[in-house]
């Protein structure tokens, strides 16, 4: 006798967001249970945020968004969702949010 390979099709399961936003270089954001996560055009979770990042803008149309955490410490995240660099104020911050269109 030989064995039978079967293969169970699971439905994906639709997740509840809220706070959605625009969006812009084919990535938004949404909040999932009170965390900011980004999805693409498709609706896939690319990645979430840490939670201690309380706020987001929209992507540039670069790729990258400007992250806060606790309503003011700042941080620049690509489309990967790699922190890039936060806010040391030492004018290098400053000069990155203008190259990346913010």
């Amino acid at each position: 006798t030989s064995a039978e390979n079967t293969v169970t099709e699971q439905t994906p399961q639709a997740i509840v967001t809220t706070e959605k936003r625009e969006f812009r270089s084919d990535l938004a954001w949404s909040k999932l249970n009170n965390q900011w996560i980004c999805i693409n055009t498709e609706g896939k979770v690319v990645f979430k945020l840490p939670e201690e990042y309380t706020n987001v803008t929209e992507f540039s149309d670069e790729g990258y968004a400007l992250i806060i955490k606790d309503n003011y410490k700042k941080a620049i995240i690509d489309k990967t969702g790699r922190i890039i660099t936060t806010d040391e104020n030492n004018g290098a911050f400053d000069e990155i949010l203008k190259v990346i269109g913010y």
